[in-house]
């Protein structure tokens, strides 16, 4: 992820947090997140003791 859609993520989380956000930014918010989900470098998966 490239460091403007870091930002604009945080900014779309915000207004999603706060019922806010139109249905585009929802869309937006959501297609960003699948990009990080993607990525090795913006996601972090914590190893759990089983």
């Amino acid at each position: 992820m490239t460091t403007k859609e870091i930002e604009r993520m945080n900014i779309l989380s915000e207004k999603t947090l706060s019922l806010t956000a139109t249905p585009e930014e929802l869309a937006e918010f959501y297609e960003l997140l699948n990009i990080m989900k993607k990525s090795d470098t913006h996601n972090i998966v914590l190893g759990l003791p089983r």
